[in-house]
């Protein structure tokens, strides 16, 4: 009876092992696919959110004004160097296609629930949007009275809440975040701190958290509404673009030297600690997206496994 017993152990325990086993390899393949992509001097660019494994993608004459990416159907979006049009391609940049031409927008942002492309021409203004496939271009202020308009300068970025139903911009000459609903409606300032000018941004709607980046070299946090404003970081070069990886709970960014121009790709935790270098002596960089597979952990940390594990047992 006994040795039934120490046979019947034996093989759950050769079980167990060899399902950790298959885990094991299923996170290490994952966290190779996993991507941090970035528009640089003349080319898209990606690598392993470690940094290791660069590739250029795409190449072009100058550099792209804007990327996003949707991680569902593998496909990434850029605004041409020019400005003039949206294009996609696949991951690998294999398949390049003209999604929107004549847009004359400097960013962009993408919808994966709604497949809906975002963008705000300089020259026409408003906030605009289509299809994936470029179909339906619609103006979602064109029945704004004219003075909804004066906060729609130049924008620089743009983030989109597909659960509220809200697109959230920052602009050139704009001392707030502005944002408003999908239907043109609602259209609201969020008050930073006076002298301070919000570049790029973020959004955690899970937990109503709004992330942006200032012309000061900060990372700040607040709610959606922009109460409650924390300084993460501080001391930075003029970050250029954030984002956010939330399974990992990691905040990236770009930043760039104004005097040598050169810029670099860091990376922190979501409340500003253990800053880390990603990638440095980069050319100019000025936008960068997430390539995020659903299972992974890039983090070093010793409770890894036991951490991911018990986090599959509770879904």
């Amino acid at each position: 009876m006994n040795i039934m017993n120490q046979t019947h152990k034996l093989y759950i325990s050769i079980a167990i092992t060899f399902l950790l086993s298959l885990f094991v390899l299923s996170l290490k393949n994952a966290q190779g696919k996993s991507k941090i992509y970035w528009s640089e001097n003349g080319k898209i660019r990606r690598a392993n959110l470690n940094g290791t494994s660069v590739e250029d993608i795409a190449v072009f004459n100058t550099k792209p004004k804007d990327i996003a990416i949707d991680s569902q159907n593998g496909i990434i979006f850029w605004i041409s160097p020019e400005g003039t049009t949206i294009q996609r391609a696949n991951l690998d940049g294999t398949n390049i296609d003209i999604v929107v031409s004549n847009i004359s927008s400097p960013c962009i942002a993408i919808d994966i629930k709604n497949k809906k492309i975002y963008w705000s021409p300089i020259i026409n203004k408003g906030i605009y949007h289509a299809n994936f496939d470029g179909s339906e271009i619609t103006d979602i202020m064109k029945r704004k009275p004219k003075e909804d308009f004066l906060g729609i300068n130049i924008v620089t970025n743009m983030e989109v809440d597909s659960n509220g139903k809200r697109i959230y911009w920052t602009g050139f000459l704009n001392q707030n975040i502005k944002r408003v609903k999908f239907d043109g409606t609602e259209l609201k300032d969020i008050e930073m701190n006076a002298g301070i000018r919000p570049i790029g941004l973020a959004l955690d709607v899970n937990n109503g958290h709004l992330y942006r980046s200032t012309n000061i070299g900060m990372i700040q946090r607040s709610s959606l509404n922009g109460w409650d404003v924390k300084t993460l970081i501080s001391g930075l070069d003029y970050i250029t673009d954030i984002k956010l990886d939330l399974h990992s709970q990691k905040i990236y960014w770009s930043s760039k030297n104004k005097q040598s121009m050169q810029s670099k790709i860091q990376r922190a935790n979501l409340d500003g600690s253990k800053i880390k270098d990603i990638l440095t002596g980069l050319e100019d960089v000025n936008s960068i997206a997430l390539y995020i597979e659903e299972l992974y952990d890039v983090t070093p940390d010793t409770h890894k496994l036991t951490t991911t594990w018990a986090n599959i047992k509770t879904q």
